[in-house]
């Protein structure tokens, strides 16, 4: 179970309980909602989070290996929502076989 729930919505932000759980509504630009893919989505609200500078070579191993799996055309869709640092890091999963 994880120790609190963020979501990220265009709406009013706000934070509930939900069974001793928080749940975080964060409010965000429609640009961050705009991605299409289920894997893509998550990495790059992961790699914001975790930030460029604090990105280990390890992760970027994994979030690749994952981006693979992703549907191609969602993941070309997606990548140009991604701040530059982690489009570069999303492309490493389109141009490796």
């Amino acid at each position: 179970m994880p120790m609190k729930i963020v979501y990220l919505t265009d709406g009013s932000p706000r934070k509930l309980m939900i069974d001793k759980v928080p749940v975080i509504f964060k409010k965000t630009t429609p640009r961050n909602l705009a991605a299409k893919g289920k894997i893509s989505t998550l990495v790059i609200q992961a790699l914001k989070s975790i930030r460029k500078e604090r990105v280990t070579d390890y992760e970027v191993e994994k979030v690749v290996a994952l981006l693979k799996r992703e549907n191609p055309k969602f993941l070309a869709h997606d990548i140009k929502y991604a701040p530059q640092w982690i489009k570069e890091i999303m492309r490493k999963a389109q141009t490796s076989e």
